[in-house]
């Protein structure tokens, strides 16, 4: 076989021994050694044909194995064409998705930078009163350091009441105390006293009496 092609050297093969038939039918011969020829040329002629039919039989295998190749070969190339198509026309998506974001962020920088030029002439504007406003903290930085001062100064005179009170509650408690002791003395003497008047009193009628 060559490039596919069925072979032909059989049929040719063929004509030559029909010729050799034809030339041996010219000579006289014997009837049954003819047949024997014919036969045994019948017999190459059937190998032969057999020969060229397998391996006719063989090539279109070769062929049929060769063409699934060809279309696994195919197909794989056909899925890569499609995963490289999707992957391309993602990629042209993340593009166009890129090519908005940067198309905001650009409008979002001329924002910030228009906003930046408005902060910047104000912050000239606000300078004059920082300055103002640092003096006035100045002030009271020294004023609650006075404060503190007066506030220490408070705490202590505080205390030293505190003492005074202390002392104080102290000596009203002694002197209730002893305003208690006086009382309870007081009461006691008056008790006494009236039981001497009673005693008296008994003695008076007594002496009174005929």
């Amino acid at each position: 076989l060559v490039n596919g092609s069925i072979p032909t050297h059989g049929l040719a093969m063929h004509k030559d021994m029909d010729a050799d038939a034809l030339r041996d039918a010219a000579v006289p011969a014997q009837p049954i050694e003819h047949l024997v020829a014919l036969l045994q040329n019948e017999k190459v002629m059937m190998r032969g044909l057999r020969q060229d039919s397998d391996e006719t039989k063989e090539e279109l295998l070769r062929l049929e194995r060769t063409c699934k190749e060809e279309d696994k070969a195919l197909a794989k190339t056909m899925g890569e064409l499609k995963h490289s198509d999707a992957q391309r026309r993602h990629l042209l998506e993340q593009l166009e998705t890129s090519q908005n974001q940067l198309v905001e962020l650009r409008s979002e920088y001329d924002m910030l930078q228009r906003e930046s030029f408005a902060l910047q002439h104000e912050q000239n504007k606000y300078a004059s009163e920082a300055q103002f406003l640092q003096v006035l903290l100045e002030e009271y930085q020294r004023d609650s350091q006075a404060i503190e001062q007066s506030i220490g100064l408070l705490e202590d005179a505080t205390f030293g009441l505190e003492g005074q009170s202390r002392a104080l509650a102290q000596a009203t408690q002694n002197l209730e105390h002893q305003v208690q002791l006086e009382s309870s003395g007081l009461e006691k003497d008056q008790l006494e006293l009236e039981a001497v008047c009673q005693a008296v009193e008994s003695m008076r009628g007594a002496n009174d009496v005929p």
